[in-house]
């Protein structure tokens, strides 16, 4: 009977334990090219309509996230699940010189912050993705050809405020469709990225830039607030025992059970603006 309990204590550890490992592919993933806007650079007016989401009750939110169960993903943010295309929403205009732009426009009010993820994902060499908020204070772009996968999977980070316009811009004679699906839009109702700057007590283990962490000082580099797409998690880089660098990276399993990883975004060097504050930027 006893040996029978530690089997099954074992057992209950190891469901907790469980690591998930898996390829990190930087390179193509959230590479982006210089650049601004077309509609920004040759100052055009578009007026596109606003796509009003549905209001998120914040306070329903927060009480949910009080009863989470242990072991789970810390959620931010609220994921409307959408399914809009370059076909079925936003506006399409011709150029003067033969190219031609989408742009789709969101609002979802009180968002300290807006994301998106993509299915379907696939941009035509020669053309561009930016993503921004409409005084351009933020913009994420050029995404080209070179962000292609083959899993056609694809996200984009944080924007600041409650707004955010989509752009795509083509020029003339591009003979391959581009496409995407916003599948979801996430909502940061916690302001995930301290947009606002408020100091809030982040500390959850020895802070790294303190005198006593010397010791840590050789693996800080390595280590990543995952961000899964309404929920965050923490891992780290790791070599293997060939040490031939292969992009490994180790975070929990329930950090990843069920979700795709194609369009989870890494931020490294995210660390407390000082040894007695533990707020981080």
């Amino acid at each position: 009977m006893i040996k029978l309990n530690k089997i099954l204590i074992m057992k209950n550890v190891m469901k907790h334990i469980i690591v998930f490992l898996f390829m990190l592919q930087v390179s193509i993933g959230q590479m982006t090219q210089d650049g601004m806007p077309y509609s920004y650079i040759n100052d055009l007016s578009i007026n596109v309509e606003k796509i009003i989401l549905d209001p998120v009750d914040v306070d329903v939110m927060l009480e949910e996230d009080s009863q989470k169960s242990a072991g789970t993903p810390y959620r931010y943010g609220y994921i409307h699940k959408t399914a809009y295309t370059p076909k079925n929403s936003g506006q399409w205009t011709e150029l003067e010189d033969g190219g031609r732009i989408w742009q789709i426009y969101f609002k979802s009010s009180g968002a300290y912050a807006i994301s998106f993820e993509y299915e379907e994902f696939f941009i035509p060499e020669g053309s561009q993705l930016h993503v921004y908020n409409p005084g351009h204070e933020m913009v994420y772009g050029a995404y080209t050809y070179l962000n292609n996968s083959e899993s056609k999977s694809f996200a984009t980070p944080h924007i600041e405020g409650d707004e955010v316009i989509i752009e795509y811009f083509e020029p003339e004679n591009i003979v391959d469709n581009f496409n995407l699906v916003v599948v979801e839009i996430i909502h940061d109702y916690r302001d995930i990225m301290n947009f606002s700057g408020n100091e809030r007590d982040w500390e959850c283990g020895v802070n790294v830039i303190c005198e006593s962490s010397e010791s840590y000082q050789g693996a800080i580099n390595s280590v990543a607030f995952l961000d899964m797409g309404g929920f965050i998690c923490s891992g780290a880089m790791v070599n293997n025992v060939r040490q031939d660098l292969a992009p490994y990276f180790l975070t929990a399993w329930h950090c990843t059970d069920g979700d795709n990883p194609s369009t989870f975004r890494f931020y490294f060097n995210k660390e407390a603006s000082s040894c007695e504050n533990t707020w981080s930027s």
